[in-house]
């Protein structure tokens, strides 16, 4: 009986393990992809402009694209492609009057907004609000401001996330949990 409880435990975790492993796909779009201009790494997520920005945030640990130069626009435009509408971390978290669509836009990541590419009459704000901003409008790379009763919120499903490396206490303690598996495996294996 002691046996087999052991053996239940150990699937378990295996089946743990590889609900994690699953679970990726649907996260990740491709694999990441390192620019080494910024030292940052980039990647797909899912979702409307909110799910994507959680995705990159809870999954990956970075948050939704910050476009800081026309060289870092030009690299996203070469790796991910110029026709897919995607998200950017480009936001108005308090909306601007209608009369100052251009007013008001923050990087999700608190950088400063020093570069911005918008397509012509753009950010025009169109009623009732437009607060969220997405790339390769109507044209690769250019930019454009949407919100949840525009067309564009249902139809735009990915976003371009931007993280670092993971910090090395990150990997020292996937490490030791990947020896632990191990020895727990061979634990079982011996019983």
């Amino acid at each position: 009986m002691k046996k087999a409880i052991s053996y239940l435990k150990g699937l378990l975790v295996i089946l743990w393990v590889c609900s994690f492993f699953l679970m990726v796909p649907r996260v990740s779009f491709a694999v990441p992809v390192y620019n080494p201009a910024t030292c940052h790494w980039y990647d797909v997520v899912y979702g409307n402009w909110n799910e994507a920005e959680t995705m990159a945030v809870d999954i990956l640990g970075g948050h939704l694209v910050t476009i800081n130069d026309e060289a870092e626009q030009l690299w996203l435009v070469n790796t991910f492609g110029g026709y897919a509408d995607f998200w950017i971390g480009l936001w108005q978290p308090d909306p601007a009057p209608a009369d100052e669509p251009d007013k008001g836009w923050e990087w999700i990541s608190g950088e400063p907004v020093s570069y911005t590419n918008w397509l012509l009459n753009e950010p025009n704000n169109s009623p009732p609000s437009e607060d969220f901003a997405m790339m390769n409008f109507q044209n690769p790379g250019k930019w454009n401001d949407t919100g949840p009763v525009r067309g564009e919120w249902t139809t735009v499903t990915l976003g371009i996330a931007e993280y670092s490396v993971p910090e090395p206490a990150t990997i020292f303690l996937l490490g030791f949990g990947l020896i632990g598996l191990g020895v727990f495996r061979r634990k079982l294996r011996r019983s």
